[in-house]
Formats: C-alpha cells, structure tokens, sequence
C-alpha cells in the first residue's frame, strides 16, 4: 500500500478558487478584492496579538532610505567578495560597496534609536496625561490623598507624672 506522507497541513490544491463546494474565500472580507489591502479603517489591520487601544510602534522617516541603501546590497557584497577573492576590482567600487556596508549599519541604528525616542516619547506623555486625569479627579473629588489610615495598632501612652 502506498501512502503520501506530509509535514504539516495537507497539501492545498491550486484551483480551490474555482471549486464550487469551497465556502470560504482566499481573500480576506477586510480587504479590497483589486489591491489586496485592508480597507480604510479596517480595525482587523492590526497585528493579531496586539490589542485595539495600544498605539503602534513609530516609523522613523530613516527607513526609506534604509530601504533604498539595502536595495544596493548584494551588489555591493558581490564586489567585496570578489575583491576578497582576489578578483580585479575598480577601486572606486570596492571603497563604494565599503561605504554603503557600513551607511547600512549606521543608517539601521539610528533609525532604531529614532523609532525607540518617538515610542517612549509617546508613552511618557500618555502617562503624564494620566496622571493629570487622575490629579484633576482627586481635586474635582476633594480628596488630596493627604487622608491618614485608619490603623487598629495601639499607641503607647506616656503620663507625664510618670517620668518624674
């Protein structure tokens, strides 16, 4: 008896758009069917583990040119490579390929360290606006939080006619 072995789910066949008996869809409902992204207020854009009321992290405007220097890469790397093997190199290329390396490391560290400022800029003030809130409802309340506990703990009396 032959049998099909697969890791993981069964394997899924190409044309399951043009079965008739498929219920479901490929696409999902949030999505605009031409482009393929979510729709404009989509709430189910979000990541699936992160709740609807945490704000998303920061894009620093340094990732597009990040982007753009990593598009050069492999070219770069390629040069260094043949370089290292001992291949004839223009050297203005090698110094270029060098300078783009290490622009992209640079360039990826600062953009971090931007993303990271933006989100914790963004967390301090949410707290300070909170802690506002909280100030302008003990004030509207009357309490000053200034209130000593109620304590069942016994206080020592001293007589003064004791201590002479």
């Amino acid at each position: 008896m032959d049998r099909e072995v697969w890791v993981g789910f069964p394997p899924c066949p190409t044309n399951i758009s043009k079965d008739k008996d498929f219920k479901g869809s490929r696409m999902s409902k949030n999505r605009n069917k031409d482009t393929g992204k979510f729709k404009k207020g989509n709430k189910a854009s979000r990541g699936r583990g992160a709740p609807a009321g945490l704000p998303r992290r920061p894009r620093s405007q340094l990732r597009s040119t990040l982007r753009e220097l990593q598009s050069n890469e492999e070219q770069a790397l390629k040069v260094i490579k043949d370089s290292i093997l001992g291949k004839e190199v223009d050297r203005e290329s090698l110094n270029t390929s060098k300078w783009l390396i290490t622009t992209i490391v640079t360039v990826n560290r600062a953009a971090t360290a931007d993303e990271q400022f933006s989100f914790n800029l963004r967390v301090h003030r949410d707290e300070l606006r909170r802690e506002e809130e909280r100030e302008a409802k003990e004030k509207k309340e009357g309490t000053t939080g200034n209130v000593i506990p109620f304590s069942t703990r016994m206080v020592e009396y001293e007589d003064e006619d004791d201590e002479e």
